[in-house]
């Protein structure tokens, strides 16, 4: 399959990497293997001249209810939340990076779960990315006069954003942060997210999010399979 880099890919790149990605609507047995096939894509297809990904990490997120979450992450949130069930969870549902912990959503440490963040303070990117994004975080609706489709950090060194800076920002060479998401049937969104190793300019992070509808449709065809592999 051929590769392509984020500062670079064309239109007709775009249209036939979501072409590569509707290719495998129906193949998966859960949303989880949906999402973890788009978070490989993503970090396998766009390479440096090297033969390196241009991602150090991607991931895809979904929000879910606390009586959808399995058992172990019900007790995670529990530790945390006195009224989960008034309040929605962003799930880690796929993985894929350059350490090996990265590439499986059971083997993230901190990052499985959490809820929504209702304020910057509880969460400065997962709310950075919902302002800029124009979704409301109590009610996952779009808000009025917001357009943005895209979620762009140009230079992850120093943005309040990304407080994770010494550990990861700084350790694996963190240049930009990009994004997009959307709503799901049924009312919940989903994320992707990608950490690259290269600086990413602002009409190419637009671009890259151009990947949305495909996205969107791989992961709407899971809505009705089970969220997570060991349950399906």
């Amino acid at each position: 399959m051929k590769n392509y880099s984020i500062n670079t890919i064309s239109e007709e790149n775009i249209r036939s990497l979501e072409s590569d990605l509707l290719q495998a609507t129906n193949s998966e047995e859960s949303m989880e293997a949906a999402a973890q096939r788009l978070a490989r894509t993503c970090f396998e297809r766009f390479v440096q001249e090297d033969g390196a990904s241009e991602f150090v990490l991607a991931r895809v997120y979904r929000t879910i209810s606390f009586s959808s979450l399995p058992p172990e992450m019900q007790k995670v949130v529990l530790e945390q939340e006195t009224n989960p069930q008034e309040r929605k969870f962003l799930c880690l549902l796929g993985t894929h990076g350059i350490e090996e912990q990265w590439c499986r959503r059971g083997m993230s440490e901190n990052y499985q779960v959490q809820a929504v963040p209702q304020q910057a303070s509880e969460s400065p990117m997962f709310s950075a990315l919902f302002e800029e994004l124009g979704i409301d975080p109590i009610s996952l609706e779009a808000n009025s006069g917001r357009s943005n489709s895209y979620f762009h950090v140009p230079e992850a060194k120093g943005a309040a954003a990304i407080p994770a800076q010494e550990g990861f920002v700084d350790k694996y060479g963190i240049r930009s942060v990009v994004g997009f998401g959307g709503s799901l049937p049924g009312g919940d969104m989903y994320a992707v997210l990608g950490f690259t190793r290269v600086s990413v300019l602002q009409a190419q992070a637009q671009k890259i999010s151009q990947l949305s509808q495909a996205s969107h449709t791989l992961l709407s065809t899971q809505i009705e399979a089970p969220i997570f592999a060991e349950l399906s």
